[in-house]
């Protein structure tokens, strides 16, 4: 009995042992059917085409070598990736002290490689590398972490430094669901003529698989601060720049039925220019009615041009006509555009507005004649503008009317010296009212309260401003 006890206990210590010893083959391969499954995505689910180069997978560990390429960017990216397998990784357990089970562990970093079809891209083959900790857990789903050093790049005529950044992404077993945010925390551009430098650049997006199986997305991207120089030329003094503080841009798609809908915001907390200041600022916009099957027959086809790598001029011109077909199909289904809210504040108030427009390609044959879209389009809008607004932008203009005929010489010397800021003020405080008033009829405004306001109307072609043919002056 002891004997049989014994036997018993080796045969289960020894079934133990090669259950643990085995798990990470297993594992290894279980993260390789997923790495085929991502390549073999559907184009229209991502930007990027990701081409396989090798696999040499291991039994504790593999190394994977990807070629990664955007849509409608030259540059070329190869990521080598160390994959720890499950259910213990070793690299985790020696790095972190880390004893919970996952699926595997990957260490990438991710360089950009010279693409011949552009030379431009040579000068930054020697970026350091971004890296990537992903953790994949026992369920399927994981979490990366990206990160990026600082950098500065400078050729004879420009350069381009950014401070280091990181972010974080997350996705479920099926990646249907995945959640990105990326931060930056300065970004310059600088050449011979500006300089532009973004400050707290912050980007948070999440896609998820509508029950159609078509991807939506939704994008919110905030830079804290916008600077803008121009540079002196020679012993030129500095030229004015613009700020602009607390820039929001955001974009949402929704689906119903078989048409998505996309909605837009951006705005900002203010800008200055020279001695002006704007702001907040305000705009809602949304297309309605765009035909899913319509854009995800133009995304694989789209995707298959990329995969060809076709030279920039021959890429260039079969997406423009591919593009033409789109606008076509798309025009079938009276898609909608609408600015639901627009405002600017000034120092004289508001400028508020909204519009609509629509387009009726349903009986026309848009692919042959591109512009028959202009005729089949319809809209209308307005916009509001403060009085005092109006009567700032007249009061410049009899100012800069009278420092035009001061330098003209059909003054005499006596009377230009006689025409003084204040005297100049005067002047203009004196035809003020008749001035706005002519002003505001050479642009059909129409008086409401303190505000001046523009009803406009468009359809087969024609501009209509206050039920009236409108041409710009």
């Amino acid at each position: 009995m002891k004997k049989i006890f014994i036997t018993f206990f080796v045969l289960v210590f020894l079934a133990l042992v090669a259950a643990i010893g085995g798990a990470p083959y297993w594992f290894g391969m279980e993260t390789e059917k997923a790495y085929d499954a991502v390549l073999q995505a559907p184009a229209n689910e991502s930007a990027a085409t990701l081409t396989p180069v090798s696999y040499d997978r291991g039994w504790f560990s593999s190394t994977v070598q990807t070629k990664i390429q955007y849509r409608g960017i030259p540059t070329v990216f190869m990521a080598t990736s160390q994959v720890s397998h499950g259910p213990f990784p070793l690299s985790r357990i020696l790095s972190d002290s880390q004893f919970t089970p996952v699926k595997s562990q990957i260490h990438s970093e991710i360089v950009v490689v010279a693409d011949p079809r552009a030379s431009e891209t040579q000068a930054w083959v020697q970026l350091p590398p971004v890296t990537v900790d992903t953790v994949i857990a026992m369920n399927g789903s994981g979490e990366s972490r990206l990160a990026y050093p600082a950098n500065k790049k400078t050729t004879d005529a420009q350069s381009l430094s950014w401070q280091a950044g990181s972010g974080i992404i997350t996705f479920d077993a099926d990646m249907n669901k995945i959640n990105v945010n990326l931060q930056m925390p300065e970004f310059m551009f600088k050449d011979v003529h500006q300089q532009i430098t973004l400050k707290n650049v912050s980007t948070d997006s999440s896609s998820y698989k509508s029950d159609s199986g078509y991807r939506l997305d939704n994008t919110h991207i905030k830079i804290g601060a916008t600077d803008f120089v121009a540079l002196p030329e020679g012993d030129s003094p500095l030229k004015p720049a613009f700020t602009v503080n607390g820039l929001r841009i955001s974009d949402v798609t929704t689906e119903t039925g078989n048409n998505l809908n996309l909605s837009f915001e951006y705005g900002f907390k203010d800008l200055h220019v020279v001695n002006q200041s704007f702001g907040p600022a305000q705009l809602k916009l949304e297309v309605r009615k765009l035909d899913r099957p319509t854009l995800v027959a133009f995304g694989k086809t789209l995707g298959e041009l990329f995969k060809q790598n076709l030279p920039a001029e021959q890429l260039g011109a079969l997406a423009t006509g591919k593009m033409i077909d789109l606008l076509a199909d798309l025009a079938k289904k009276s898609p909608e555009l609408e600015i639901t809210k627009f405002g600017l504040t000034t120092s004289d108030g508001e400028i508020q507005g909204k519009a609509k427009l629509a387009v009726d390609g349903s009986n026309l044959n848009v692919r042959e004649n591109p512009m028959l879209l202009v005729g089949a389009l319809s809209g209308e809008g307005e916009i509001s503008l403060p009085g005092a607004l109006v009567e700032t932008i007249v009061k410049k203009q009899v100012q800069n009317e009278i420092e035009a005929l001061k330098v003209s010489g059909k003054l005499k010397p006596a009377e230009v010296e006689k025409l003084t800021p204040q005297k100049e003020s005067d002047i203009a405080d004196k035809v003020l009212p008749q001035r706005v008033q002519a002003f505001a009829a050479k642009f059909k405004m129409v008086p409401t309260d303190s505000r001046f306001q523009i009803n406009a109307s468009f359809n087969h072609g024609q501009l209509l401003v206050n039920n009236q043919p409108f041409k710009m002056p």
